[in-house]
């Protein structure tokens, strides 16, 4: 099995459930897109971690939402996918927002350092302006995207 199909079936079990508390959807609609359509943000150096982008973006929420930590997760995936797990677990990471008190900026300087986690957020957050009416959440979703694509 290819590292973004385990972290598909994986961001399945763990978001078995929930659903997005803005539009009533199962949670797994929203990370199948993100994950399914990383490749909307392509450049040439993500080219040969599309696989792991993929996983990456399957799993973005999934720290931030479900009952676990960042050792449970490295230890799900790292026998049979050894370092290109730990690239995921460390994207997952950037991505998760362990803490409102962070300063957002703080927290999109972490991920515009990773080429894999701003492609996934990036998908991310054009899929919240996409789910969201106009008002206070869709005007932060797209700050937050133009400082990503800056």
């Amino acid at each position: 099995m290819k590292i973004h199909e385990f972290a598909k079936e994986l961001s399945h079990k763990l978001h078995r459930g929930q659903t997005r508390r803005d539009i009533g959807i199962p949670h797994t609609v929203h990370t199948d897109y993100v994950g399914d359509n990383v490749h909307q943000y392509y450049t040439p150096s993500l080219a040969s971690n599309m696989d792991v982008a993929r996983a990456v973006g399957y799993l973005h929420n999934a720290v931030e939402d479900c009952d676990i930590t960042q050792e449970w997760l490295e230890d799900k995936g790292f026998e049979e996918y050894g370092r290109d797990w730990l690239v995921v677990v460390n994207n997952v990471m950037l991505l998760t927002r362990v803490s409102s008190n962070t300063p957002i900026l703080d927290y999109l300087k972490g991920i515009k350092g990773s080429i894999i986690a701003k492609a996934v957020k990036l998908t991310d957050l054009q899929r919240n302006i996409s789910d969201s009416s106009p008002g206070n959440l869709r005007d932060k979703c797209k700050l937050c995207q133009f400082f990503l694509e800056t």
